[in-house]
């Protein structure tokens, strides 16, 4: 779809599938500088959303297509960014001193992003999740692990991960929309974890590593 001599990468669609939103250096502010572009699905329409000397990537697509997030350095540390479809209305999300990038949007709308914490002897990220409206923040990875990356499922799915290694321990389908930050709770010596999904409660047992979950 593209054929320039710079680098482009991160293409996200927009919801009706008609355009892509993806970071190029082609701007010539430097190879090390990227910025935010749109065009449309067949490469035609190539135009630049956002300018200046600092990089602006990873861009997301709102699932109502009116917003795109992206992570930028331009106030000297990496924040969570909006603007609309058009490259209008840029403004800053994400306030934390510390590094904030990798925005991904939920299904009903929500914003999640990784939240770098610093500790001592070691750095540790946490998915974040944020009500674009509110700005109220909600922790969804568990303190203390290492989250390099991540994705979003609109499908339901619920997983747990070795915080050691990363790995799956297991994978199930949850039935619908998770609208609620796992909890997990013992009784009677077992240990169980409680999801939203849509409007109903779910109790999940959970199992020895080599069996599915209950």
């Amino acid at each position: 779809l593209t054929q320039t001599a710079a680098t482009e990468a991160a293409p996200a669609w927009t919801p009706d599938g008609r355009r892509i939103v993806y970071a190029s250096n082609a701007a010539g502010a430097g190879a090390g500088t990227f910025h935010i572009w749109i065009m449309n699905a067949d490469g035609a329409g190539q135009q630049q959303l956002t300018e200046g000397p600092q990089s602006d990537f990873q861009p997301a697509v709102s699932p109502d297509g009116r917003t795109i997030a992206f992570t930028t350095d331009r106030d000297g540390n990496y924040n969570v960014y909006l603007m609309d479809p058009n490259g209008a209305n840029q403004r800053q999300f994400t306030r934390a001193p510390a590094p904030e990038t990798s925005p991904a949007w939920l299904a009903d709308g929500r914003l999640a992003y990784l939240l770098q914490q610093p500790e001592q002897h070691t750095v540790n990220s946490r998915v974040m999740r944020a009500d674009v409206a509110t700005g109220q923040t909600t922790p969804i990875s568990p303190e203390g692990l290492a989250v390099s990356d991540f994705a979003v499922s609109g499908a339901g799915d619920l997983m747990a991960l070795d915080p050691a290694n990363g790995k799956t321990l297991w994978h199930v389908y949850a039935g619908g929309r998770l609208t609620g930050c796992p909890m997990t709770y013992e009784l009677n010596g077992r240990q169980y974890i409680l999801t939203a999904v849509d409007s109903v409660l779910y109790a999940w047992a959970l199992p020895p590593s080599d069996q599915p979950a209950q």
